[in-house]
């Protein structure tokens, strides 16, 4: 009877996983702006939200090199590389020496890749994963690094800073057009049904001129972008990394609208369910959840339940705050994200984490 225990534990069950087990897939979800206020509110309106439902909850410290206030670009650059750089350095440590990123990591474990984010891709945070620029705001300069990256997927809107201004009404002044196929195989879809619709990974899917409209006039959510994507980077079975920002949820906080603040969050934890729903069936996936900063200095004050809306509230600021923010992890791998960490430490763990991947 011991024998056939045995075999039963041994055989039967091919992939036993324990809390040291390092992941095969990993999903990093990114709400920009997204602090603890955020998540109460959303949170409130919709009682069921997915990022509630991880247990694991850690808190993480988002100071940059030289700011106590940290921007995307360099909160993005610390979880992507793993060294705290300054305000508006996208890829560069303080000394502007070029960081290694975790999707370059990946690429060379022969993992497959993706970036999506709500915003343009050039944005900071999606940026900050791919590129290597001194400034933010160089987006033209980040548009040739993407187009010229081994990510799979590169998901978002920003088509004009692909684009020259003369004759297609880009915004490169250069001429040149990036989303010109140089005899290669790679595929461009240039709207969100071309890429619903594909039966393979486009490298550059620019689903939008500017920035993807905010999440209420969307007739698609970003979870629906997310399960296309794992859709199509499953077919490989070779593991994957994927970073999915909700983008405008910073978006509401700089303008001080809850309503906004709350939609866009909704739409990341659409993201963040199908996220969930994937590592529950698939044991080798580590799901994170967290945010860059927090944007508003929020204070949620009262509740009217009857009409099931915040009836008073502050924002402390139009700009980002300092304050502590969440950290959600689910899966393999995910005891390592405990307690209070520096932003940097959740990308040092994550470069370990990808490092120790077997090389193709």
């Amino acid at each position: 009877m011991r024998f056939i225990a045995l075999f039963v534990l041994v055989f039967l069950l091919p992939f036993p996983l324990h809390a040291g087990d390092a992941p095969r897939n990993i999903i990093l979800l990114i709400g920009d702006g997204m602090g603890l206020a955020q998540i109460s509110a959303a949170r409130k309106i919709r009682k069921d939200l997915s990022i509630t439902q991880i247990k694991q909850i850690a808190l993480m410290s988002t100071d940059s090199a030289d700011d106590y206030v940290t921007d995307s670009a360099a909160s993005a650059t610390a979880m992507a590389g793993g060294v705290k750089t300054n305000n508006g350095f996208i890829g560069l440590d303080p000394n502007k020496k070029r960081l290694k990123n975790i999707f370059e990591i990946a690429k060379e474990k022969g993992l497959q890749t993706a970036v999506i984010a709500t915003s343009r891709i050039t944005h900071a945070t999606p940026a900050a994963f791919v590129a290597h620029v001194d400034s933010r705001e160089k987006e033209l300069d980040i548009a040739l690094q993407l187009s010229q990256s081994s990510v799979d997927l590169l998901l978002g809107g920003g088509a004009d800073m692909f684009l020259p201004h003369k004759g297609l009404g880009g915004k490169r002044n250069d001429g040149r057009n990036l989303l010109q196929k140089q005899g290669n195989d790679k595929l461009i879809t240039r709207s969100v049904h071309q890429y619903l619709s594909s039966d393979r990974l486009p490298q550059l899917a620019l689903i939008e001129t500017d920035d993807l409209p905010r999440a209420r006039n969307r007739h698609y959510s970003l979870g629906q972008l997310l399960q296309k994507a794992l859709s199509l980077l499953e077919k490989e079975k070779r593991g994957f990394l994927i970073m999915i920002e909700g983008s405008q949820i910073d978006w509401g906080g700089h303008k001080k609208d809850l309503d906004y603040v709350i939609e866009e969050m909704l739409d990341f934890d659409s993201a963040v369910n199908i996220a969930l729903q994937y590592a529950k069936k698939d044991p080798h996936t580590l799901v994170l959840v967290t945010g860059d900063h927090e944007t508003g200095g929020l204070s949620l004050l009262a509740y009217d339940k009857s009409v099931n809306r915040f009836n008073g509230y502050s924002f402390a600021s139009r700009h980002h705050s300092g304050t502590l923010i969440p950290l959600f992890s689910f899966g393999p791998g995910s005891e390592q994200f405990q307690g209070l960490m520096e932003n940097s430490t959740l990308g040092k763990h994550l470069v370990d984490i990808i490092s120790s991947q077997k090389t193709k």
